[in-house]
């Protein structure tokens, strides 16, 4: 019994680590899509400030597409991670409602990131907020 309670402790630990990792990426990524949408483009800076101005979109685009292939990376891990918890509960059902949480959690995360992403916008066009408010 006392086996069950650690592993189901270790488990609560291990969804709590992976929620916290992905709010903190989804975070990360409107930060950095915000500055990205922030920087003035090269044209309209003139020649003064070309150079710098794209290593540092360059920077910026780099460090977004990082976080957002391990936003994808994580939510896929953690649904894989919610599936085995679930497989081996073995009918118990706090560690099946350890399965539903992590496998809901890691869903919730995924679909604030696309949300996020389609306010926002990506490298083309812009998102719903700039279309509204230009």
């Amino acid at each position: 019994m006392a086996s069950k309670r650690a592993s189901l402790s270790q488990a609560h630990r291990w969804a709590i680590a992976a929620k916290v990792a992905l709010i903190a990426l989804v975070v990360l990524f409107l930060i950095f899509s915000v500055i990205y949408k922030s920087i003035p483009s090269e044209a309209a800076v003139g020649a003064t400030w070309s150079t710098g101005t794209s290593d540092w979109i360059g920077f910026v685009v780099a460090l977004r597409n990082g976080i957002s292939y391990l936003i994808g990376v994580l939510a896929v891990a953690m649904v894989i991670a919610g599936g085995v918890v679930y497989i081996t509960a073995q009918g118990n059902p706090n560690q099946i409602g350890v399965a539903r949480d992590i496998i809901i959690s890691a869903i919730a995360g995924a679909a604030l990131y696309a949300f996020a992403t389609v306010l926002l916008g990506g490298d083309v066009g812009g998102g719903l907020i700039s279309q509204f408010f230009s």
